[in-house]
């Protein structure tokens, strides 16, 4: 557990140049539909021209194993991107999932969808 902090540490220093952190962020949104979106931002990052978002997830098995579950969790990511930005009128620059456990951290890139569509995800 220590290693795997201590490998995201010098990630956020060498990627992101965030000037604040905040950890476990909840996030709530009322959606145009009144449903009322809730949750909880793993790690969000001020950097130079907004916002980074980073989502933990502890998967068992290989890379790919993991790399394999993650469109699953494209709608999330969305959904806590536009609540963050809403909230703080800055932009979510990018979208981070850390998968501490194979010591992976993968980009995603939300693709354009009409609203109310599954929002595919790019892992680069």
């Amino acid at each position: 557990m220590a290693e795997a902090g201590a490998r995201l540490t010098r990630w956020l220093d060498d990627h992101l140049a965030a000037t604040r952190l905040h950890r476990e962020w909840p996030v709530t949104m009322r959606l145009p539909t009144g449903t009322v979106l809730a949750g909880t931002a793993d790690l969000v990052a001020r950097v130079p021209g907004g916002l980074a978002l980073i989502d933990h997830k502890t998967f068992p098995g290989s890379p790919a194993a993991a790399l394999a579950r993650l469109p699953r969790y494209a709608g999330q990511l969305a959904a806590y991107a536009d609540a963050l930005e809403a909230a703080t009128n800055l932009p979510v620059i990018s979208l981070w999932i850390h998968l501490p456990v194979v010591g992976h951290m993968v980009e995603i890139r939300l693709l354009a969808a009409p609203r109310g569509a599954v929002v595919p995800l790019h892992v680069r």
